[in-house]
């Protein structure tokens, strides 16, 4: 009986560590691939955004000089 739980235990560590060993190879870049993609998306966006932002703020200035006028 203990034979039969030393086998099995070996076993769940070489499957533990081929778990370990696909998380590290293929999940975790996976996902870091998947990470800077959203990232340079959102500072995409955020810059366009920015840029909006300047451009309505130059042009509420330009009515406020038109206006004072």
């Amino acid at each position: 009986m203990a034979k039969r739980f030393e086998r099995a235990g070996r076993r769940l560590d070489r499957e533990l560590d081929r778990v370990i060993r696909v998380l590290d190879e293929q999940v975790r870049p996976a996902a870091q691939k998947r990470s800077a993609r959203l990232l340079s998306a959102a500072a995409r966006t955020l810059d366009k955004l920015a840029k909006s932002l300047e451009t309505g703020r130059r042009r509420a200035l330009r009515r406020g000089r038109k206006a004072s006028r």
